[in-house]
């Protein structure tokens, strides 16, 4: 409607917000956080992405959309005991209402996800044999990383060798989109030509911003911000 009255559109309208989710999950956004301190591997329990790139908020929405773009969304996270015990309680599996599969083997993991135990098994032993023996440092980009994979993991890679082994059934849960309608300061709905569209205010996900990649906890702020902004000027307007 309002490109219709000609509003200009701002944001990257291929891009998106996402997250890993927990697919057995009954509640809605049911993310799985932690996945630095793991691996993440595909249907076929291969790993697609540096787990450890960069810290969690910056690689959460990343690796989401990798799984989303090229992994036929079905991905699995994978760790151990020790990353298990070292989180306060709620972290690594936050807003999922499940429990996580757990085994005391690898093999058996991977027959309660329901993937290959062969596979996941010969993965998790590459990377296991791939870390190297730097400290692991939770609180830091620690330097401890995989040589000769592909993808490497360039920090916090610490072997996963210390049973019970835990697993996540994730996918990737769409949160909104990067692209929407221009506006400025004021909430205002700008045209073409960066005019404001008098009577036209916009808030929230309809209006456009992200581009590349989005900053976390930005957009419920912004939504919050710009929304009381938009009815101030609308009630004043209408108070004349």
């Amino acid at each position: 409607m309002a490109l219709e009255v000609g509003a200009g559109t701002a944001g990257a309208f291929d891009g998106m917000h996402c997250e890993l989710v927990d697919t057995r999950a009954t509640k809605p956004d049911a993310v799985i956080w932690g996945h630095n301190y793991g691996i993440v591997v595909n249907e076929h329990c291969k790993r697609f992405y540096d787990e450890g790139k960069r810290h969690l908020f910056a690689t959460f929405e990343m690796i989401a959309l990798e799984l989303w773009r090229d992994h036929n969304q079905k991905g699995y996270f994978i760790t151990d005991e020790p990353i298990m015990k070292r989180f306060r309680p709620g972290w690594v599996y936050d807003t999922t209402d499940q429990e996580p599969e757990k085994a005391d083997t690898i093999r058996e993991l991977a027959g309660k996800l329901g993937i290959d135990p062969d596979e996941l098994e010969k993965t998790v032993n590459e990377f296991n044999a791939a870390c190297n023996d730097k400290p692991f440092d939770l609180m830091k980009l620690d330097g401890k990383a995989t040589k000769g994979l592909s993808p490497n993991k360039s920090n916090w890679a610490n072997p996963i060798a210390t049973p019970p082994f835990y697993g996540y059934p994730v996918t990737s849960h769409l949160t909104f989109t990067y692209g929407g309608v221009k506006t400025n300061t004021d909430a205002q709905v700008l045209g073409t030509k960066d005019a404001p569209i008098p009577g036209l205010y916009a808030a929230g996900e309809m209006t456009g911003l992200f581009y590349n990649e989005y900053s976390p906890a930005t957009s419920v702020l912004r939504s919050l911000t710009f929304g009381r902004l938009a009815g101030t000027k609308i009630a004043a307007e209408f108070a004349g």
